[in-house]
């Protein structure tokens, strides 16, 4: 479900009355002896005006809430009712400074700045990964270059990969402190590395290992504690590969070729030296307990799946077409996974990461490539999400992104090769609070003045 557990509550009960002179903070809530209503406080301080008649630093409780959404035909961005609430419409943002209690409701906190891309890419925005230290490396499925920016996102510029194929994965190894990138034709992985403070420097080539018949430019690479593994679509043989440095590769095989479309597969480390690869079907589905070494057909969810994530003793597997649900397992062994329905109500999960403290998905509408997508989700156990939008300056309002996140800086970045820029934030920004995306009942492009649009309270 949804947490809406920011939004201001509603009743009498157990709230204080009001004492002039007391010292009040931003969201307390007091009983006005005057009005016998519950008032919320806008600013930090005190003074000696009852709430009722003290509009600049309390406001009424009374419902609609702030956060609370109501349908309108446009009437403009922001509108102020005759009883000084103001409503402000989807599509929009405000400076958040201005209202502080929206500015403490989490799904109105508006995430990142533009940023900018160093080159109109070739091909889709496939991956992305970072040191936690700054420095962060996407992958385009570009036969020569990759992106990489040395300051949480705020600028890129292109590295040469040198691995001599088309790259459309990259990670980040922490045991061997290395960024590690992978390709793949029918008959071999290629893989380049390079360390973190040389990231913007030609990355040193390695040599992959051989592909029996492969699906070529599908490659995904992970990384865990001990190993990084190497996986690609279709092939007989050598459709694994691992490594426990990150530059020297063995070959290992599925038991059957667990899937065709790699980009829409998932390769997760679960810990303990287990690695799950998920594809279109429960047939496609493989698991290793060996760290890659050797693989063993499993069960899987059944569906066809995008990248997952493991992280607090959980692993979160999203289905990529309606109805958008996650599934989640302790272990990804056969009979352990357990449907948990769609979280995100209208959207579905592109993609799950998990960056140490939370699980965050990248959102896109649930059925269809068209629509609005600033959006994403995060989560600390994987299961109740909460929905926050971030900012998209530089880009139009139908895109697709790879969210990626070191546990405070996060970035996203377009799939789509129309697209240019890329948005970093912090989790904690509030610098502005709205929603981004346009939420209508009706086709705005149809008639605009007819459309009914929803408007959210923010004051």
């Amino acid at each position: 479900m949804i947490d809406t557990s920011n939004l201001v509550p509603a009743g009498t009960q157990d709230q204080p009355v009001w004492v002039s002179g007391g010292s009040y903070v931003v969201g307390q809530q007091v009983i006005s002896p005057a009005a016998f209503r519950v008032y919320v406080r806008k600013t930090i301080g005190g003074g000696t005006t009852d709430p009722s008649l003290d509009s600049t630093n309390w406001v009424d409780s009374v419902s609609p809430f702030i956060g609370d959404f109501a349908e309108s035909p446009d009437i403009g961005a922001l509108v102020t009712a005759a009883s000084g609430q103001q409503w402000l419409r989807t599509g929009s943002v405000a400076t958040g400074a201005s209202y502080p209690l929206a500015q403490a409701v989490d799904y109105l906190k508006c995430t990142g700045a533009a940023s900018t891309q160093a080159t109109s890419l070739s091909a889709t925005n496939t991956d992305i990964a970072t040191d936690g230290a700054n420095r962060w490396v996407i992958a385009y499925g570009d036969a020569t270059n990759l992106l990489y920016s040395t300051d949480n996102g705020a600028t890129w510029a292109t590295v040469a990969h040198n691995a001599t194929q088309i790259v459309t994965s990259v990670c980040w190894n922490a045991t061997n402190s290395l960024f590690v990138c992978a390709g793949n034709t029918t008959t071999n992985f290629f893989t380049s590395t390079q360390t973190a403070a040389s990231v913007g420097s030609a990355w040193t080539v390695r040599t992959g290992s051989a592909i029996t018949g492969g699906t070529a430019t599908t490659a995904l690479v992970r990384a865990s504690a001990a190993e990084v593994v190497m996986t690609c679509g279709g092939g007989t043989t050598g459709n694994a590969s691992r490594s426990t440095n990150g530059t020297t590769w063995t070959a290992a095989n599925f038991i059957a070729a667990p899937y065709t479309a790699i980009n829409q597969a998932s390769l997760v480390s679960l810990g303990s030296s287990i690695w799950l690869v998920q594809g279109s079907g429960p047939s496609q589905t493989q698991r290793s307990t060996d760290g890659g070494t050797t693989w063993a057909t499993a069960v899987g969810i059944g569906s066809t799946v995008s990248q997952g994530a493991f992280g607090a003793g959980i692993c979160v597997i999203p289905e990529v077409g309606s109805p958008g649900n996650i599934y989640t397992s302790a272990t990804g062994a056969t009979g352990t996974w357990t449907n948990r329905g769609n979280p995100f109500g209208m959207w579905r999960a592109l993609q799950i990461m998990f960056d140490g403290t939370r699980f965050i998905a990248s959102l896109s509408v649930l059925l269809g490539s068209s629509g609005f997508k600033n959006a994403y989700a995060y989560s600390t156990d994987g299961l109740t999400w909460s929905i926050r939008g971030f900012l998209n300056k530089s880009w139009a309002d139908t895109i697709q992104t790879r969210i990626h996140s070191d546990g405070t800086n996060l970035v996203f970045a377009p799939i789509f090769t129309s697209s240019s820029g890329a948005v970093f934030g912090t989790f904690a920004s509030t610098t502005n609070i709205g929603i981004p995306y346009v939420c209508s009942s009706s086709s705005v492009s149809t008639n605009a003045q007819l459309a009914t649009l929803q408007y959210v309270r923010i004051k």
